[in-house]
């Protein structure tokens, strides 16, 4: 019986469990990409391994094969039995990429609207967007072969 776990970040991530049995706290590295088996050196029940998921099930624990479905930051990814397979390790880390590109897209236009707001307070004058010194300008730009929007702030 055997139970991994992955990280698709691009952090180290500590699993950090108890077993009943045990009185002190486990923990083991996981790293950027990689995955583990959970207490490989100890032979552990499937009770206890299905008590370490149940640990980190309400933190954000998902099964690997829901990988795709996920929308959002995907955090550790476990399986039973077999190691889990690198692509859909490689996925979470993408789309892991993908919501922090449009976490940063959004904090870009939440900024240009506070300058441009800001502009207006210190003139006192109401601004014609079309003619600040912020313009937020579409590009299409190839990333992993996929198409997306990305927007940037450039000085007039």
């Amino acid at each position: 019986m055997a139970l991994f776990i992955g990280n698709p970040t691009k952090q180290v991530q500590q699993l950090f469990y108890r077993v009943p049995e045990v009185a002190n706290l486990q923990d083991e590295s996981i790293p950027m990409g990689g995955q583990i088996s959970v207490a490989a050196h100890r032979n552990l029940t499937r009770a206890q391994l299905e008590g370490i998921l149940a640990q980190h099930l309400p933190h954000g624990l998902i099964e690997a094969k829901d990988v795709p479905k996920v929308k959002g930051r995907i955090g550790l990814v476990y399986q039973w039995d077999k190691p889990i397979n690198f692509e859909r390790l490689h996925l979470g880390i993408e789309q892991n990429d993908d919501e922090a590109l449009k976490i940063s897209d959004q904090v870009l236009l939440e900024q240009s609207a506070a300058t441009i707001e800001n502009l207006q307070s210190i003139t006192g004058k109401e601004v014609d967007r079309e003619q600040t010194a912020i313009n937020i300008i579409e590009v299409d730009q190839t990333r992993a072969g996929k198409k997306r929007q990305v927007r940037q702030v450039r000085a007039a």
